[in-house]
């Protein structure tokens, strides 16, 4: 019997959460519903409730960036989207460094890049004047020390760099890089670096071929120095050239002996 009374109670206990916050009187006689105790004031938000896609901005439907949300990362950066380096020499080729979680802008995942650090997102090309956009967050609150350059994989096509709509990013701390750029011959290739002096969150990049009513190309394009333009195009076509790493001494020298070896039963 005693254990039927538990069920009894346990089901019972198992109905709707209802949440039933404190009204507290504020000073000027009105209430205030807050889940902490006080005299009073503006109710006091003990956690954010955020719903993200876990595939990224899943509308930009016609993305040509093959991964503008950094969500289909590889293992080896031969076969990813985006290459990132430490620095504007170049020296390196690795995988973005990744953030996952609520400091990402759609998904949940993004790139977090150190001071200095440069990353470069492969496309796909398009016949179309192009929207380019893409949002970054810095630590030290400095949009113009990010710095978005579009360029194409041919040297006939102008390097454009890509501005943030502000200097001072936006109350939630997130810089916006957006601009319409004229239609590329060859596929896209979208730069990125840190140039301040704390670490950079980079998400949520898209570039999409412009619709109709669009074709009025901004005044002004900053186009990029090809001395800039150059080093990074190289970069990016040594990164997308087919690799295949030659033997080193030990393996050759393994080789030999198997060649020479007298093999009996």
């Amino acid at each position: 019997m005693k254990y039927a009374l538990f069920l009894i109670a346990a089901l019972a206990a198992c109905g709707d959460e209802a949440i039933n916050p404190v009204a507290l009187t504020g000073s000027g006689g009105s209430t205030a519903a807050s889940g902490a105790g006080g005299s009073g004031g503006a109710p006091v938000v003990k956690r954010r409730v955020e719903q993200r896609n876990p595939f990224g901005n899943v509308a930009a439907i016609d993305n040509l960036l093959w991964d503008g949300d950094f969500e289909w990362r590889a293992t080896f950066a031969s076969q990813y989207g985006w290459y990132a380096s430490p620095s504007t020499q170049f020296y390196e080729l690795g995988l973005p460094p990744l953030e996952m979680g609520a400091r990402c802008r759609s998904g949940i995942k993004c790139a977090r890049l150190d001071p200095q650090w440069v990353i470069l997102g492969l496309g796909v090309a398009s016949q179309h004047s192009l929207n380019v956009s893409v949002w970054a967050k810095p630590e030290d609150g400095m949009c113009n020390a990010v710095f978005v350059i579009l360029l194409s994989q041919s040297n006939s096509e102008s390097a454009v760099e890509v501005p943030a709509e502000s200097d001072a990013p936006a109350a939630d701390g997130w810089c916006h890089f957006a601009l319409l750029v004229p239609a590329r011959d060859s596929a896209t290739y979208l730069f990125v670096q840190n140039g301040g002096s704390g670490q950079l969150i980079v998400d949520d990049a898209v570039i999409t071929p412009a619709v109709e009513g669009q074709d009025v190309l901004p005044a002004g394009l900053r186009i990029a120095p090809e001395s800039v333009a150059a080093p990074i195009r190289a970069w990016a076509r040594a990164a997308t050239r087919p690799r295949i790493e030659p033997p080193n001494e030990e393996r050759l020298r393994f080789e030999e002996r198997m060649r020479t070896r007298k093999w009996t039963r």
